[in-house]
C-alpha cells in the first residue's frame, strides 16, 4: 500500500480515518452472523471469490481457475471441472478428481490471510494452502503428514520420473502430475496415491493436458516457484490511461507460471507468454504467462455529466416539454427501501442535469431541493430504514435488512452495496455540482458510502479494501455473505457500472482528482469485463455457441452463467437488467456491435401475445434499440404505452433518443 500512497495523493477523503461511522450519527451494531472460519481482525471481506470458505460449514465450492475445490472434514477435494452448456446455461461442474486426506482426522480450517488476488487457508495440524486464482497447480504447504490422494476414477499407471515428480494416468483419460519440494516416494493402488512416509514441504498437483510431453515439461520447469499472495497497485501515466499492476509474492525458485483470463489477454503490457496448451474454464480459454509481476493497461473515459454526443435539435422542444411536464413530480416520502430510494433520487438527479443542460433552471433547482430533503435523513441515520454501522464485518447496512435478511435485497448480508450506494452517490454528486456548500456539509457521510464498497486502503479501520471489486475477474461480485453452492454472483453489470460512475462523479464534485482517477479505473475495468462475460458476440464469445445465441447473460456465478434473473426468466428482464439505468456512461457500456445482435433477441418480448410488458421494461427495450436504429426506435416508443421504471423518466428517455448517433 505504501507504493500506492506514494503514487497517489488520495489523502483528503478516502484515507481520512477521522471520518468514523459512529461520529456521523450511524448507530454501531453487531451482526448476528459471525465469520467463524475467518481469522482476521478488523473489517472483513464479504464478496470475495473464496467467500464460501468462511460461510456456514465452509465446505461449498470455490473456483480457483482452472480448478474447483471443496473442503472435507479431513482434508480437501480438488478437481478440473467438466463444462456443459445449453441454450439457458453454462455450468462448470465440480468433479472430485482427488480427495486429499491428510491423516489427521477432522481438521479445523480457516482463512488466516487475504488480499486482492488470494487467500490463505490454514488446516489445523497440517499446514496451509495458498489459494491464488490462475495457478496451473493446487499447492499445499504441509508439515509432518502422510496424505492420501483418493480418486473417483481408476489409476491406470504411475510413473515416478524423479524423486520430486510423479505422473499418474486415470481411466477417464486425464494425466496428473505431483511435484514435491523435497524427495518423496509415492505408492498407489487402483483408487489412491499415498506417500510412503511422513513428509514436510510443498505438494503441488496439476492436470497435464494434451500434448502431454510438451505441457509436462513446462509444468516441471515452473513447479519450484509458487504464489502465496497477490496485491494490486495502480498508477496513471496520463489523464486517459491507467496501469494496473498484479504483484504476486512467491516462494521457491524460478519463474512463476500463471494463467490469464480472456479479458486480460489483449491488455497485458509486454507479457511473457508461455505455450501451455489446452486449459479452459467457465470464462473461456486460459493463456499462460510467466513472471510475478503483470501490468495491465486500461483506457479511461472523459464522459462526465452529459452525453458524449450532441443533442439532436429536433428533440429539444420535446425534451423541454417533458421537463416542464415532470416539473411538479416529487420524491415519495413513503419509500423506505435503500434500493428503491436510491433509484428514485438518482432519477431526480438525472432530470436536474438534463433540465440544466437545456436552460430549464427552475426545474433543475426544484429537483435539487427535492433530493436534498429526501437524502439528508439517510446521511444521518435518522430515516425509517436507518443505516447502521456493523462492526462484525465492517460496513454500513440497513436496519430493515438486519431484522430480515430478505429485506432491502439483502443489504445487511452485504448484497448489492455498489448498486445501492452508487445511486446515492450519483444523486449527491449532482446536488454538489450546483450547491458546493451542501456537499461540504454532507461530504463525510457520503465518503463513508464510497468507502463501504470501494475503500482503496487495506489499512482502513472500518471498511474492507475494495469490498465488491475482483481485480482478477475485472468485475464485481454482488452476493455478499449468503451461502451458495455456485459461489458468488453478479446480475446487473449496468448497475455495477453505475456504482463506480457515481463514485467518479462524486470525486469530480469534491474536486478530488485522485478519487476521480481511481473511480475511472474501477469503472472501465467493470465495463471491459461486462463486455467479455455478460455481452455475447457471434465473433468472439467466451461461451459455447448454443448459449451464446442468447446474446446476454442474466447472472454470472463463480461456477455457472445463466440466462435468467433473480426475479424471472422473461427476455425483457434478462436483457433489461443489463441496461438500466440509462445515463451518459451507458454510451460506453452498451456498444453498437453487441446491440445489433442482442436487440433481435430482446425484441422477442415485444411480440408476445399478452397486451403489455410489466413495468418500464417496454421503454428500456426501445431505448436499447435506439443505439442501432434511433429513428425507428423513437417511432416505436411514440406508438407504445409510455411506461417508466421507477429509475427512469420521460425526460431521460427522450434525451437518450436525442443523443444517439445518426444511422
Amino acid at each position: 500500500m505504501k507504493e500506492e500512497r506514494k503514487q497517489s495523493k488520495m489523502v483528503n477523503y478516502l484515507y481520512n480515518y477521522n471520518i468514523i461511522p459512529g461520529d456521523q450519527g450511524f448507530e454501531v451494531k453487531q451482526h448476528p452472523m459471525k465469520p467463524f472460519h475467518y481469522k482476521k481482525e478488523g473489517p472483513k471481506q464479504t464478496n470475495r471469490w473464496w467467500q464460501n470458505l468462511v460461510l456456514g460449514s465452509g465446505n461449498l465450492t470455490v473456483a480457483l481457475y482452472p480448478y474447483l475445490m471443496q473442503n472435507l472434514d479431513s482434508g480437501v477435494r480438488i478437481g478440473y471441472p467438466t463444462i456443459t452448456s445449453s441454450a439457458t446455461n453454462v455450468i462448470s461442474h465440480f468433479v472430485p478428481n482427488w480427495e486429499v486426506d491428510f491423516g489427521k482426522g477432522t481438521l479445523e480450517k480457516s482463512v488466516v490471510a487475504d488480499d486482492d488476488l488470494s487467500c490463505t487457508l490454514r488446516l489445523e495440524n497440517v499446514g496451509t494452502m495458498p489459494l491464488v486464482r490462475g495457478s496451473p497447480y493446487v499447492t499445499m504447504e504441509v508439515n509432518d503428514v502422510r496424505p492420501t490422494f483418493k480418486t473417483i476414477h481408476a489409476i491406470l499407471n504411475k510413473k515416478q520420473n524423479s524423486d520430486r515428480q510423479t505422473v499418474v494416468k486415470l481411466n477417464n483419460g486425464q494425466v496428473w502430475a505431483f511435484f514435491t519440494s523435497a524427495p518423496a516416494k509415492w505408492t498407489h493402488s487402483q483408487e489412491e496415491m499415498h506417500l510412503d512416509s511422513l513428509y514436510t514441504g510443498t505438494i503441488r498437483v496439476a492436470l497435464v493436458q494434451e500434448p502431454i510431453a510438451h505441457n509436462l515439461n513446462i509444468l516441471d520447469t515452473h513447479s519450484t516457484a509458487y504464489p502465496i499472495s497477490g496485491h494490486v497497485t495502480y498508477n496513471f501515466p496520463s489523464p486517459n490511461k491507467a496501469l494496473i499492476h498484479f504483484n504476486f509474492k512467491t516462494k521457491g525458485n524460478g519463474d512463476l507460471l500463471m494463467f490469464t483470463l480472456p479479458h486480460q489477454q489483449d491488455v497485458l503490457v509486454e507479457p511473457h507468454r508461455v505455450d501451455l496448451k489446452g486449459y479452459n474454464n467457465l470464462k473461456g480459454p486460459l493463456s499462460a504467462v510467466k513472471g510475478s509481476h503483470w501490468t495491465i493497461k486500461e483506457e479511461l473515459t472523459d464522459i462526465k455529466w452529459s452525453s458524449p454526443n450532441k443533442i439532436n435539435r429536433d428533440f429539444i422542444l420535446k425534451i423541454k416539454e417533458a421537463v416542464r411536464q415532470e416539473h411538479d413530480s416529487h420524491i415519495d416520502a413513503a419509500i423506505t427501501g435503500v434500493y428503491s430510494f436510491g433509484k428514485v433520487v438518482a432519477r431526480f438527479a438525472r432530470m436536474a442535469l438534463i433540465a440544466d443542460e437545456l436552460g430549464e433552471t427552475s426545474s433543475r433547482d426544484k429537483h435539487i431541493s427535492s433530493i436534498k430533503a429526501a437524502i439528508e435523513p439517510w446521511l444521518t441515520g435518522k430515516n425509517t430504514d436507518a443505516l447502521v454501522y456493523d462492526k462484525t464485518w465492517g460496513g454500513l447496512i440497513t436496519t430493515d435488512s438486519l431484522r430480515d435478511y430478505k429485506a432491502d435485497f439483502g443489504n445487511a448480508m452485504y448484497n448489492d452495496h455498489h448498486f445501492h450506494y452508487g445511486y446515492f452517490l450519483y444523486a449527491a454528486a449532482v446536488v454538489g455540482k450546483y450547491d458546493p456548500a451542501w456537499l461540504e456539509k454532507w461530504k463525510k457521510p457520503l465518503i463513508l458510502l464510497v468507502r463501504d464498497f470501494a475503500s482503496p486502503d487495506q489499512n482502513d479501520k472500518y471498511f474492507p479494501r475494495f469490498r465488491q471489486k475482483d481485480f482478477y475477474d475485472g468485475h464485481s461480485w454482488a452476493s455478499g455473505i449468503y451461502e451458495f453452492y455456485d459461489n458468488r454472483n453478479q446480475e446487473s453489470t449496468s448497475e455495477s457500472v453505475n456504482g463506480y460512475y457515481g463514485m467518479y462523479l462524486m470525486g469530480i464534485t469534491l474536486n478530488d482528482p485522485d478519487m476521480v482517477k481511481l473511480a475511472n479505473l474501477l469503472l472501465m475495468t467493470e465495463i471491459r469485463s461486462a463486455k467479455t462475460y455478460w455481452h455475447m458476440y457471434s465473433g468472439h464469445s467466451v461461451y459455447p455457441k448454443d448459449f451464446s445465441k442468447q446474446k446476454t447473460v442474466g447472472i454470472v456465478w463463480g461456477t455457472k452463467v445463466v440466462s435468467a434473473t433473480w426475479f424471472g426468466p422473461k427476455d425483457e428482464y434478462i436483457h433489461g437488467i443489463q441496461l438500466l439505468p440509462f445515463t451518459p456512461i451507458s454510451h460506453l457500456l452498451l456498444d453498437k456491435p453487441w446491440m445489433e445482435e442482442a436487440y433481435p433477441v430482446m425484441a422477442s418480448s415485444l411480440n408476445r401475445s399478452q397486451s403489455h410488458i410489466p413495468g418500464g421494461w417496454y421503454t428500456y427495450i426501445h431505448m436499447a434499440r435506439a443505439i442501432i436504429h434511433p429513428k425507428v426506435s423513437y417511432a416505436g416508443f411514440e406508438s407504445s404505452p409510455r411506461k417508466m421504471d421507477d429509475g427512469n423518466t420521460l425526460t431521460n428517455t427522450l434525451y437518450w433518443f436525442a443523443t444517439q448517433k445518426s444511422e
